[in-house]
């Protein structure tokens, strides 16, 4: 399995630790190791069963084979912490299992 990261705690945070747990139950895929998020209030916090390990300064020790997936709505925060990662992590595209593509996509 795959180590992987959440940066961002929040709503959109929560909904993609659940779509990694609904990969999991199909093929163990992704080990998600918690969540990233730069407000120190949320430091070590349980958001659905997985800690908040500290803001992405943090993220510095963790191998570089661990996966990031940036669950944050805000465009602007979302290119700033990709800038400030600066390609030292693979990205993740986390997609539910049960999403339908059309074939002329």
């Amino acid at each position: 399995m795959k180590n992987i990261v959440i940066v961002g705690s929040g709503g959109v945070g929560r909904e993609v630790s659940l779509i990694i747990q609904q990969i999991n139950m199909l093929e163990p895929t992704w080990n998600l190791l918690g969540y990233i998020d730069d407000n120190p209030a949320n430091w070590g916090n349980v958001v659905n069963g997985y800690a908040v390990l500290g803001g992405t300064d943090s993220l510095i020790m963790m191998d570089e084979d661990t996966y990031v997936v940036i669950a944050i709505s805000n465009y602007e925060a979302k290119k700033s912490i990709v800038a400030k990662l600066n390609n030292k992590f693979k990205f993740a595209t986390i997609v539910h299992p049960n999403v339908w593509i059309h074939d002329y996509m």
